[in-house]
């Protein structure tokens, strides 16, 4: 029996796979260091004393010995809202 080497052979098809799936691992990479590194940001500002801006009054306590901020979001516009229902 002769035995003949065997090559692989990959297609088009499986090298563009194979990009489409480097390409979601590098944009998924960074996105998670974009929010990791944002938490990082938001812990040391608050080392420092800096704070977010608040839509709201501070807040105190319940035993009311010291006020909280929280940190505001965006909120979407009610126009928005009615246009999505429309």
């Amino acid at each position: 029996m002769n035995v003949f080497p065997f090559f692989a052979y990959l297609d088009p098809g499986t090298l563009t796979f194979l990009m489409q799936c480097l390409v979601g691992v590098i944009v998924g990479g960074a996105l998670s260091m974009r929010m990791f590194w944002t938490g990082i940001k938001i812990r040391v500002a608050s080392l420092f004393g800096f704070r977010g801006k608040s839509s709201q009054t501070p807040q105190t306590s319940q035993h009311g010995d010291e006020a909280r901020e929280t940190l505001s979001f965006p909120q979407e516009n009610d126009s928005n809202e009615n246009r999505r229902a429309a």
